[in-house]
């Protein structure tokens, strides 16, 4: 992964996103094109899914079905060639880069493809494990050249004009994410709907039936793609230890938190997942460097399976350790003696276990890996979330070189305090981040303004720190009332060095003569948010 940052970095600072050569717009008359995918058996399936895409939305647009081809044009039709490298083009692609070239002889639209896992064309095209650089290419086509505007999910949230013609002009072009990972969760998630099943919440006249339900959750995922969110690398993180009362809770009470019951055990039984653990204890660390490095059995992993960053992301909720060694971690100000434990900030203790779990981690990788050709134990890092009461920046531990740090800062602080926020992560030593806030769990499905509010944090952040990567929890999917905010969002993540204006003027403009009338609505509820909600 690091290997990943430092390119991604470079290439950052390089600029990395290549503006097209301008020249004089080549005419384009649709009826008379053919679409080209490429020949042979070895034709990612990312590739035949940016061909159905581009098809569908050409034939959107034009009225006319246009043919694929393949390897050659029909005699006669312009081609538009799909996952077809122009000749000339030798130059390295970033990961998911999608590349365009237009001439008086074609277009072709092109980039760095990988197929992950998936049943269909459409499923491993939509699986963010894969890398989809030939379609991110098409959507850039459809968005500049063709004028399509896909504002929320569904044939509904699909705004263009009805053309026969394109004018793009005549020149090369490129794009590729400089996040590593953009990310906005779904709402329509199989598990969670069985849960609410489950729970009796949802009287059944208000369910939706199963082709609705998946309907739903297909336009929301392709919505997502079309927004080019994705990812170039592969993390496992979130709650590392849910399983850990039910392996270690006989035989290791010791590595659990001291509960305000006196008892190192979980505070509610029927929620064994959310148990705490003794971060003091040094054997916990080294419990969870060695979980990741062997096996059960004892047997050691092999390194290209488990990878290199260590997931040490304390479990959710409250009920922190009261034991003195984990209070001895903690630094307590003026005025903060009184607080209850659930009540202080935490970070110092977490802080040094996240350190303490790199350190054992980084031993296990010399002892037993570093000797392979290539190795070192330098790859190895440390998965942490700022979160909860160890949201706060730590007032003592400095973050060591090597641990991952995932933000979750709260939505409703005012944003000179956001500054700030990330300026004393970084002072104490926070690189590499993601930011993984909680912000769209704030909707309702009422309108609450909160977009320009969300987007200067996620700006602050990208100023302040190295931000790599994003995942937003969650999209509700409210989309007549806060759709904005998710279109907002989304296009942040795929060019963040663009202002909000841009894409407040991209999503007004899709309503037309109307567009006035909606920008004024949502600066209402802007104005809402700043002038009552925040000073509250």
């Amino acid at each position: 992964m690091k290997t990943k940052l430092a390119a991604v970095l470079s290439a950052f600072l390089a600029g990395a996103l290549m503006p097209p050569s301008s020249a004089a717009p080549i005419p384009v008359n649709l009826p008379d094109c053919a679409i080209v995918r490429p020949s042979g058996s070895k034709v990612p399936k990312v590739v035949d899914y940016a061909v159905e895409e581009l098809r569908a939305h050409l034939l959107l647009v034009s009225g006319v079905d246009i043919p694929v081809a393949t390897g050659t044009p029909p005699p006669g039709k312009f081609p538009i060639y799909v996952g077809i490298t122009p000749a000339g083009d030798t130059a390295h692609m970033e990961p998911e880069e999608a590349r365009w070239r237009v001439t008086a002889g074609g277009i072709w639209l092109y980039g760095e493809d990988k197929d992950a896992a998936g049943d269909t064309v459409r499923d491993t095209a939509l699986n963010n494990d894969s890398h989809p650089g030939t379609l991110f290419a098409v959507y850039e086509f459809l968005e500049k050249q063709a004028g399509i505007t896909w504002i929320e999910p569904g044939a509904a949230g699909t705004v263009y004009v009805e053309k026969n013609t394109l004018a793009p002009e005549a020149g090369s072009g490129a794009w590729h994410p400089r996040l590593l990972q953009r990310k906005i969760r779904l709402a329509y998630q199989d598990d969670m709907r069985a849960m609410a099943r489950e729970d009796n919440n949802i009287p059944p006249g208000l369910q939706f039936s199963d082709p609705e339900y998946e309907g739903r959750q297909l336009d929301e995922r392709v919505w997502m793609r079309r927004m080019r969110m994705g990812s170039s690398i592969h993390l496992s993180y979130g709650h590392a230890f849910t399983q850990w009362w039910a392996k270690y809770g006989a035989t290791h009470p010791e590595y659990f938190a001291l509960n305000k019951n006196g008892q190192r055990k979980p505070v509610t039984a029927g929620a064994p997942d959310r148990v705490k653990l003794c971060v003091s204890n040094p054997d916990v660390a080294k419990q969870v460097a060695h979980d990741h490095f062997f096996r059960d059995d004892g047997s050691k992993k092999n390194i290209k399976d488990i990878g290199y960053n260590i997931n040490a992301i304390e479990n959710d909720s409250r009920n922190y350790c009261r034991c003195e060694n984990c209070m001895a971690l903690d630094v307590v100000l003026p005025g903060e003696e009184n607080l209850d434990i659930d009540d202080r900030v935490l970070s110092d203790r977490y802080v040094h276990f996240a350190n303490a779990v790199l350190a054992e981690g980084r031993r296990i990788f010399d002892e037993h890996y570093a000797q392979e050709p290539g190795e070192s134990s330098g790859k190895v890092q440390v998965l942490f979330y700022a979160y909860s009461r160890y949201n706060f920046p730590p007032r003592r531990e400095k973050l060591n070189d090597g641990v991952f740090l995932f933000l979750i800062p709260n939505l409703a602080v005012p944003l000179a305090e956001l500054d700030q926020y990330y300026l004393d992560w970084k002072n104490m030593g926070a690189k590499n981040a993601f930011l993984r806030p909680n912000d769209l769990c704030q909707d309702t499905g009422m309108p609450i303004g909160f977009e320009s509010h969300m987007f200067e944090k996620y700006r602050m952040g990208s100023q302040r720190l190295s931000l790599l990567g994003t995942d937003y929890d969650t999209c509700w999917g409210f989309w007549p009332t806060t759709g904005i905010t998710n279109y907002i969002m989304a296009r942040a993540m795929y060019r963040p060095d663009r202002p909000m204006s841009d894409w407040d003027d991209e999503y007004f403009a899709a309503y037309g003569a109307a567009s006035g009338d909606m920008r004024n609505y949502y600066n209402y509820w802007r104005q809402i948010w700043n002038d009552r909600i925040m000073k509250n």
